[in-house]
């Protein structure tokens, strides 16, 4: 999946309104399940080509705030899926998928593929070992955002009422996917917008998913402060992306001080990993909304104790309890 982003360029195709979450999320769930179907290279290059073309993911989302984001990763779990199953069966697939000049995963999805991207350093260099946790209950292109309005407040002692100015510096991608109006219409409007994200956690502190609840997302001094909140291209930050995903916040107290924390690689990249207490915190709060906090700690502990048991089968024992009780 990471590859074939890379070589689709992510910055040129969420320009043109992909999310690849969606578009590219198909491949790793085809490759996945070729592997457990134990399918040889001809057949797991249909499965691939199968799952390629049924690779869809559009951003409109962000025009109404509409709930199509959510569907995007099952969907294209689901296609991969079905596209190893069909492969299985002798459906072919196209096997020039991502580098067809005509009508090829790249050449649809970007107006600057890089298709070298896919092979560059094949079986030594693996880009699982770069996959972010993210400790915000928000879009991840935020975060640096994020961190920063909140280490500012922390760091400065201030109170919301302290602060007279809120500037947030990003990316140009940023800016079209994120910095648009807040709206306080809907929980993934409130998840996406770069002006929400800042002024809750100024306000809380935190953006868990405590943050992004129906009531949390309308309360007045949260949804008064998000529209305080203005937003500027940062040209340095603009000219790293999307190698780096920085933000930069700038606040100007009432006493006439200004204070800026540019922050280049936000909690949970893997420049700034987490901590083991940090992961577990991020899983109670997720965890915890959907089966209660009693069943997410003995999830916890399961899931802590996997790799040192004969068997994964308790644990899947306790998830499918916990699915059936939901």
């Amino acid at each position: 999946m990471n590859r074939v982003s890379q070589a689709a360029n992510p910055g040129r195709a969420r320009m043109r309104g992909w999310h690849l979450t969606g578009t590219c999320g198909t491949f790793a769930a085809a490759a996945t399940a070729s592997v457990i179907l134990g399918l040889d290279a001809a057949t797991t290059a249909s499965a691939l080509g199968l799952a390629g073309t049924q690779s869809a993911g559009l951003w409109a989302l962000t025009a109404d705030g509409s709930m199509s984001k959510r569907m995007h990763p099952g969907r294209a779990a689901q296609n991969g899926v079905a596209a190893a199953l069909l492969a299985a069966r002798g459906f072919e697939g196209p096997r020039h998928i991502l580098e067809a000049e005509d009508g090829s995963f790249l050449f649809g999805m970007s107006d600057a593929p890089r298709p070298e991207r896919i092979t560059e350093g094949l079986g030594s260099l693996w880009h699982t070992d770069a996959t972010c946790f993210k400790p915000h209950a928000c879009c991840g292109s935020n975060h640096a955002c994020v961190d920063a309005a909140i280490a500012l407040m922390h760091e400065h002692k201030l109170a919301v009422d302290d602060v007279s100015r809120i500037v947030a510096g990003i990316p140009v991608v940023v800016q079209t996917q994120t910095g648009f109006d807040y709206k306080a219409d809907s929980v993934l409007n409130a998840q996406l917008s770069l002006r929400y994200n800042i002024a809750v956690a100024m306000v809380d502190g935190q953006a868990y998913l405590e943050q992004f609840t129906p009531a949390r997302i309308v309360a007045p001094d949260v949804v008064a402060l998000a529209r305080r909140v203005e937003i500027e291209i940062d040209a340095e930050i603009d000219q790293a992306y999307p190698e780096i995903y920085g933000g930069r916040v700038t606040l100007v107290t009432r006493e006439g001080q200004t204070i800026s924390r540019r922050v280049d690689y936000s909690r949970g990249m893997p420049e700034n990993p987490m901590s083991q207490a940090e992961i577990e915190r991020k899983f109670m709060s997720l965890a915890s909304a959907a089966v209660g906090a009693a069943q997410a700690a003995r999830l916890l502990a399961a899931v802590n104790g996997v790799f040192g048991g004969d068997s994964a089968a308790p644990l899947n024992d306790m998830l499918t309890e916990a699915m059936v009780a939901e």
